[in-house]
């Protein structure tokens, strides 16, 4: 699985980070996303395909870490 993270339900705006750290700050929710995946990122929504082009599904993950530790 590749360490990249992203999912913003605080603002109307997608963020994309290379770890979960970075945006703690501003949302628990993030999707784990795996080698040689695609993400399309809108301002409301988030596309996922595989690297044929076929769309995919993801749920978001809850991450419960505290950011100041």
């Amino acid at each position: 699985m590749t360490p990249v993270f992203l999912k913003d339900l605080l603002y109307p705006a997608n963020l994309i980070a290379s770890d979960v750290p970075a945006l703690l700050e501003y949302t628990c929710e993030v999707y784990y996303l795996e080698d040689r995946e695609i993400t399309v990122l809108y301002r409301d929504h988030v596309e996922f395909y595989n690297e044929e082009g076929q769309s995919s599904k993801k749920e978001t993950v809850h991450v419960d870490w505290d950011a100041a530790a």
